[in-house]
C-alpha cells in the first residue's frame, strides 16, 4: 500500500503469549504433561515497527508473498515439521523470482520453526536443490539459549518471535552495517482448537521480505 502511494505511513504490531496459546492448542498447562522434544515454547512478547515512504537507513527492498501449503501434518507439538514446507516453497520462489542465490544475503531468517524445523529446511534444500544454507538461522532458536533453557525444548514459537529478534538484535546489526542484507521469512501455522479436535491437517504459510541497508 505504501509502494502504491495509497498511504504514507503504517505501524505494524504483533504479539503472542505463552499461556493463551499453550492452553488452546496443546495440553492444558495445569495437566503437567511432559512435552516432546520437537515441541516449541510460545514466546510472550510484542513488537512494532514503523513503515514509511520517507528515505531511511534500512529499506524493505522486495517481498515474496507466501502460499498456503498443506503437507498433511497435524501434530500441534511439532510445528517445525508443519511449517517447514511453506518456508521451502517461498524460499525457492523468491530465489527464482529475483534470480539470486542464497549467498546474496548476509543472513536468512525464519520465524519460529525451532531447531528441528531448521534441519528439515536445510536437508531438503541441500538434497533437492543442491543449496547449502550456511547463512540461515531461526528467530525461535535465537530467542532462547537452548543449552540452558531446557524447558523451551526445540525453541520459541508464536508470531512475536520474528519481531522480538528482528526489531532488536538484527536491526542493530543492520544499523551498524555489520550486515547489509537480510531475508526475513515470517512463518505461520493456520489452525484453531476446533480444527485440531477434528484431526484436520495444519496448513502453513510463509511470507518473505528483503531488508537492505541503504
Amino acid at each position: 500500500m505504501i509502494d502504491s502511494h495509497f498511504i504514507n505511513n503504517a505501524i505494524c504490531v504483533v504479539s503472542s503469549h505463552n499461556m493463551s496459546s499453550e492452553k488452546q492448542f496443546r495440553y492444558p498447562t495445569e495437566y503437567g504433561a511432559p512435552r516432546p522434544n520437537g515441541a516449541t515454547f510460545t514466546a510472550t512478547g510484542a513488537g512494532a515497527c514503523l513503515l514509511t515512504d520517507e528515505v531511511s537507513d534500512i529499506r524493505v527492498e522486495c517481498a515474496t508473498l507466501g502460499k498456503i501449503i498443506d503437507y498433511e501434518q497435524n501434530d500441534p507439538n511439532d510445528m517445525g515439521r508443519c511449517m517447514a514446507p511453506s518456508v521451502i516453497d517461498t524460499l525457492v520462489r523468491h530465489l527464482d523470482d529475483t534470480g539470486r542465490n542464497v549467498d546474496y544475503y548476509d543472513l536468512i531468517l525464519t520465524g519460529d520453526l525451532g531447531k528441528y524445523g531448521v534441519e528439515i529446511v536445510k536437508d531438503y534444500m541441500k538434497s533437492n536443490h543442491n543449496v547449502e544454507l550456511n547463512n540461515y538461522n531461526d528467530c525461535g532458536v535465537m530467542l532462547y539459549d537452548l543449552d540452558i533453557q531446557k524447558e523451551v525444548k526445540a525453541g520459541g514459537s508464536g508470531p512475536a518471535c520474528s519481531a522480538l529478534v528482528v526489531y532488536s538484535y538484527i536491526y542493530s546489526l543492520l544499523k551498524s552495517k555489520k550486515i547489509k542484507r537480510v531475508l526475513v521469512m515470517a512463518t505461520g501455522a493456520l489452525f484453531s482448537p476446533i480444527l485440531l479436535y477434528q484431526k484436520e491437517n495444519i496448513n502453513s504459510i510463509c511470507h518473505a521480505i528483503s531488508l537492505e541497508v541503504v
